[in-house]
């Protein structure tokens, strides 16, 4: 093989490992796992409605619609979420999460 051949094999292998490492840079760059709290994300807004529900500022049937538009919001949130999440209500311990608890109660609040 001549020189020009040799630096077409060189660049084609080195492209190859370049496009590897970025196909699979999730792995092997490993994410610290996220945490998510839902009884916050979830149960403080249903007091609120609860309160206005008392107050006769809202209807049963807007706040169906309310918890439904942000449960579908939060799904949606979910499924783009790149990396682990757990709940923080199942962390029994450990360090290295990052809480995203409040980061998705914006998003979800829009």
């Amino acid at each position: 093989m001549n020189y020009r051949q040799w630096t077409a094999v060189v660049l084609l292998t080195a492209l190859s490992n370049a496009g590897t490492l970025w196909v699979t840079k999730n792995y092997l760059i490993p994410q610290p796992p996220k945490v998510v709290d839902l009884v916050s994300l979830f149960d403080t807004p249903k007091l609120d409605a609860a309160r206005r529900m008392i107050n006769g500022e809202l209807s049963e049937a807007e706040y169906r619609e309310e918890e439904r538009r942000r449960i579908e919001r939060f799904e949606a949130i979910m499924r783009n979420m790149e990396g682990t999440v757990f709940l923080r209500q199942c962390i029994v311990g450990g360090d290295g999460y990052s809480d995203i608890t409040e980061e998705v109660e914006a998003a979800v609040s829009e």
